[in-house]
């Protein structure tokens, strides 16, 4: 008998690819490369083969990190004591265009990190394969090099400040 599983980038989770897993096999499921796997709901990371045998379900999403923690596109749900899923959000561009799957994930990574106090996109905002290009993220008492920038040349800079 098989098992439906769908493998979902954990940043963004509209890129699916759906498996047909012999049952028996389940919790030998391996991925080339990952640094994490999650399940979707509730937001579990599958850390040992005990993990992988409770979880693995017929009809399960799993969430392929390449790092970066849960990101959870349900409002309210706090995997981090440091997650502010209040934090304010700007675009700075009234006229120019920008992608609403770029807006999604300016949002969700301001929401989703720890320590993110105030994030902000900036008029050539566009979507990056795990953060969004061409966004300002301030944080208290976090640092996350992944966010100092995706593009080549994209001038990017790290600012420690005694405000906060």
């Amino acid at each position: 008998m098989a098992m439906r599983v769908t493998i979902a980038n954990n940043a963004k989770q509209s890129q699916r690819a759906p498996l047909l897993v012999p049952a028996s096999a389940a919790s030998r499921l391996k991925l080339k490369k990952p640094s994490r796997v999650f399940v979707k709901q509730p937001g579990q990371e599958l850390v040992n083969e005990e993990h992988w045998k409770t979880n693995i379900k017929n009809d399960i999403v799993l969430l392929v990190s390449a790092g970066e923690e849960y990101v959870s596109v349900k409002k309210g749900t706090i995997v981090h004591e440091d997650v502010n899923p209040n934090c304010p959000v700007k675009v700075l561009t009234s006229n120019a265009p920008v992608e609403s799957l770029s807006i999604t994930q300016l949002t969700t990574t301001a929401h989703t990190l720890p320590g993110i106090v105030h994030a902000v996109g900036q008029p050539d905002l566009h979507q990056g394969t795990k953060f969004p290009i061409d966004a300002v993220f301030a944080s208290k008492k976090c640092i996350h090099p992944p966010l100092s920038g995706g593009d080549i040349g994209c001038g990017m800079a790290w600012y420690r400040l005694t405000l906060l």
